[in-house]
């Protein structure tokens, strides 16, 4: 006997190896919680998102002050070579001797020297700005990259589902239509041997219940097939096994606009393209600094002598210019190298949004359908089951052949399955429509 366990337990097992017995019952909002946790693609996005966060800080720390402490301690000789026509001040006479005169010596002393050093950045020519700007705006784009992946994953999962439950669906009428070629069979043979049937009855019985073993064992292997890709989906080790629960009847999405540029513009994919194109831009602000100098505060203090007993404290206060004249072209060249990338970046958001376009009208036009199919498949569905029912009728009378109810029976299977399909065709066309409306309803995390 199986045993069920919680899906908020398994939340807490995971990822520890479940045995082959246990098996997890999800409702379907459940499966995409799991899903937006587990999966790996999404964990590497996820990450992803922390690095470009850290890069920001990264960025930003530029514009802060930089303090340095310092503490060295070294044993050293003071030798010096002798000065010649060094002219000594008036104040500095009495050192004229030990100026002027060569010294060396083997002697050696202590030096011991603390500092504390303060570098404040003042203006770059939009060096640090543009670095900080180009962070913000990738950290942007790593979430628009993951809510894309995150709404083709929850695309995926509707797909997985619906189709392991029409499968299910089809398995159990499968069955039943199994069960009723052998019944058929075993009354065309009752009929031939009371000799108001042929064989030609008992082929055609046998042909059709061998055909219908061979259709229930392919949907069974599929379903063994698409519940493996919906562990991979969520993933759920192969050795827990797993039931999900269909989606919930959602109200038909409202096309308020015929505009698509106006869903475009809500896109996930379209608004990473775009801030990657703000990235780059604002690293060409950048990388056109370095044609300017760097200026900067700077100041200090040390504390030192060559005894710990009498050491003395000096401060300084100052500013900085650095230029880099010349740097072998390496600032034109990564300027240039920037603008290509803005323009392969525009090209790539070009056909994204020929794509994204393309995609809603596909949409658009998968749903009306879907919508349309259901109807036409509920009365084809109807009027072959009232067809079957006659024709059995007639059979049984002996009026009718095997053939016909055969025929019959293949009609009315076909055009029960086709109504299946439709149901889930059109729920898996809704949410594939509010994908491309940008109005895909699941939690993400932070919502």
């Amino acid at each position: 006997m199986s045993k069920m366990i919680s899906p908020f337990a398994f939340f807490l097992v995971f990822p520890a190896i479940l045995s082959a017995e246990e098996r997890l019952s999800l409702s379907f909002e459940e499966a995409i919680s799991i899903a937006l946790k587990n999966n790996p693609q999404v964990q590497s996005l996820r990450e992803q998102i922390l690095v470009f966060e850290k890069r920001e800080k990264e960025a930003f720390s530029g514009f802060l002050p930089q303090l340095n402490a310092s503490a060295v301690y070294k044993r050293a000789t003071s030798n010096s070579p002798a000065q010649v026509g060094l002219k000594i001040p008036s104040s500095l006479s009495t050192m004229t001797s030990s100026i002027t005169g060569k010294r060396e010596s083997m002697d050696s002393y202590n030096n011991y020297s603390l500092g504390l050093t303060l570098n404040q950045l003042v203006w770059d020519f939009g060096k640090t700005s543009g670095q900080y700007e180009s962070a913000g705006y990738l950290l942007k784009s790593s979430k628009d990259d993951l809510r894309s992946n995150l709404d083709n994953l929850v695309i995926n999962i509707y797909q997985s589902v619906l189709n392991y439950t029409l499968n299910r669906e089809l398995y159990e009428a499968a069955l039943l239509y199994e069960k009723q070629m052998e019944n058929h069979l075993e009354m065309a043979r009752a009929q031939v041997k009371a000799g108001v049937r042929t064989n030609i009855d008992i082929l055609r019985a046998e042909s059709d219940f061998y055909n219908a073993k061979i259709n229930t064992l392919k949907i069974q292997n599929n379903l063994k097939l698409i519940k493996l890709n919906l562990k991979n989906l969520l993933g759920i080790p192969d050795e827990t096994d797993i039931e999900v629960s269909v989606p919930k009847k959602e109200e038909y999405p409202e096309l308020k606009s015929e505009n698509n540029y106006e869903y475009i513009q809500k896109r996930a994919e379209y608004l990473s393209y775009k801030n990657k194109i703000e990235s780059l831009r604002s690293s060409l602000k950048s990388a056109k600094s370095g044609y300017f100098p760097n200026i900067y505060l700077t100041g200090g203090l040390t504390y030192s002598g060559y005894d710990t007993d009498n050491m003395v404290y000096n401060w300084n206060l100052g500013a900085a210019l650095s230029w880099n004249i010349f740097s072998g072209f390496y600032t034109s060249s990564y300027e240039e190298e920037v603008k290509a990338q803005i323009r392969m970046y525009e090209a790539m958001l070009n056909q994204t949004i020929r794509n994204l376009y393309l995609e809603i009208e596909s949409a658009k036009i998968l749903y009306l359908e879907a919508k349309e199919k259901l109807n036409l498949n509920k009365l084809l569905m109807q009027s072959a089951e009232e067809s079957l029912s006659l024709t059995e009728a007639r059979y049984k009378s002996g009026l009718g052949t095997f053939l016909e109810v055969s025929d019959a029976q293949n009609v009315f299977i076909g055009a029960k399955n086709a109504y299946i399909q439709a149901e889930y065709d059109l729920v898996l066309a809704t949410a594939k429509l509010k994908k491309a409306l940008g109005s895909l309803d699941y939690i993400r995390e932070g919502d």
